[in-house]
C-alpha cells in the first residue's frame, strides 16, 4: 500500500530483479534460481501482434498447446472461436486476463501483481480472483483495492511511506481496522 508515486511499482521491480530498477538505501539479494514473474499495470507482456494462444505460448515455451488451451480456459477464453484472434483486438479486461494467464503458466516463485484491478469490470474482477485464489505460489501484490485483497487471503500487509517501508498491524481481512491503519499512515 501507499500513495499514487510513493515507489511501491519501483520496490516491486527492484525484487523481481527488472534490469534498470533499484532501491535508493540497502540492497536486494536473490537466489540463482528465484523465478518471479511481475505483471505490470499496463500489461507489456502481451505482444498485440500475436494471438491469444501465440502469446500464452511464447510466454511459457514449453507448455503444449493442449495444456495451453486449458489455461485460456481457465481465464474465461472461448478456446474455438477466441484464442486465434489478435491480442490488439482485445478489452483491457481481456488483456488483463491474458497476462494473468501467461503470468500464471508456469511454476514460479513469486508473483507479482501491479495494480491489476485497475481499470477492470466486476465480472473480469471475479474472474481474476477466482483463478488467483487457485495460485499454488507466493503474491505481492500492490492494490488499492482492499476487498480484492481479502478475497485473496493476504497475510501481511506492508506500506510504502516516506521512502520507508513498514509493517501494518493489520491485513486487509479486517477491512474496518485496516482502513483505520490505513488513515493514520496517509495522514
Amino acid at each position: 500500500m501507499g500513495k499514487n508515486g510513493s515507489g511501491k511499482s519501483s520496490l516491486a521491480k527492484a525484487l523481481v530483479g527488472i534490469p534498470g530498477a533499484y532501491v535508493l538505501n540497502g540492497s536486494v539479494k536473490r537466489s540463482d534460481t528465484f523465478e518471479a514473474v511481475y505483471m505490470d499495470q499496463k500489461y507489456q507482456t502481451v505482444r498485440p501482434e500475436l494471438s491469444i494462444l501465440d502469446n500464452l505460448l511464447q510466454a511459457n515455451p514449453s507448455m503444449n498447446e493442449q495444456a495451453a488451451r486449458g489455461q485460456l480456459g481457465t481465464f474465461l477464453f472461448c478456446v474455438e472461436t477466441s484464442i486465434h484472434k489478435t491480442a490488439d483486438t482485445l478489452s483491457g479486461g481481456e488483456t488483463a486476463r491474458l497476462a494473468l494467464a501467461q503470468a500464471t503458466s508456469r511454476p514460479i516463485d513469486l508473483l507479482v501483481l501491479d495494480e491489476p484491478t485497475n481499470n477492470l469490470d466486476i465480472e473480469t474482477l471475479d474472474t481474476i480472483t477466482d483463478a488467483l485464489e487457485d495460485f499454488p505460489g507466493a503474491m505481492m501484490v500492490i492494490s488499492h483495492n482492499v476487498h480484492f485483497l481479502a478475497r485473496l487471503g493476504i497475510e501481511r500487509a506492508y506500506i510504502l511511506s516516506g521512502g520507508r517501508l513498514k509493517n501494518m498491524r493489520t491485513i486487509p481481512e479486517d477491512e474496518e481496522e485496516f482502513y483505520k491503519e490505513l488513515t493514520t499512515w496517509e495522514s
